[in-house]
């Protein structure tokens, strides 16, 4: 076995992306005023449309998509990604018709537009829908997809001595942890 194919190559190759990733982004944003809702939303309205785009897509991405679609997508057939190709029209009505309009209102979140456009109250009650609907529906995927992919790679299962579930279970409260 050659290092580049060992756990250890794969261990620190993925740290020193992910702190690649860290250092760019506060090289970029070091300028920013990420102090006001506007400057950490909208990056100060200085942003070109290609950025803008990309961070609606990447956003979009998490383990739900990167493994549980690709994998139900290879498993079956190509059904499940018709949902996201979908989306993009959703998107682009959403970019090129609602997005200017919201912009002109001073709208950063969809929170803000619903406070903007039927009150403190409304806004509250949708910003408490969503959270505790994310917690429950998407964030429990997320966190087990991303556990199992990290199992997979890392054999975290074998470096412990435990089964695959204790393993699972246990990164994803790491996981967790470390996204909150």
């Amino acid at each position: 076995m050659t290092f580049f194919s060992s756990l250890a190559w794969t261990g620190i190759s993925f740290v020193l992306f992910t702190a690649l990733v860290a250092i760019i982004s506060a090289w970029k944003t070091r300028d920013e005023q990420l102090d006001t809702a506007e400057g950490y939303f909208l990056a100060g309205r200085g942003l070109p449309g290609v950025v803008i785009a990309g961070s609606l897509l990447l956003t979009n991405l998490s383990a739900e998509q990167l493994v549980g679609l690709n994998g139900q997508s290879w498993k079956t057939n190509m059904g499940p990604i018709a949902w996201e190709v979908g989306s993009m029209f959703t998107l682009l009505v959403l970019a090129y018709y609602f997005l200017p309009k919201y912009l002109k209102m001073g709208a950063m979140t969809i929170p803000s537009l619903m406070e903007e456009r039927y009150g403190r109250g409304t806004k509250t009650m949708f910003s408490v829908v969503i959270v505790v609907m994310y917690s429950i529906l998407n964030l429990p995927v997320i966190l087990y997809s991303g556990a199992v992919v990290f199992e997979q790679i890392f054999d975290i299962s074998g470096i412990m001595g435990t089964s695959k579930f204790v393993a699972v279970a246990i990164l994803c409260v790491i996981i967790g942890i470390i996204g909150g």
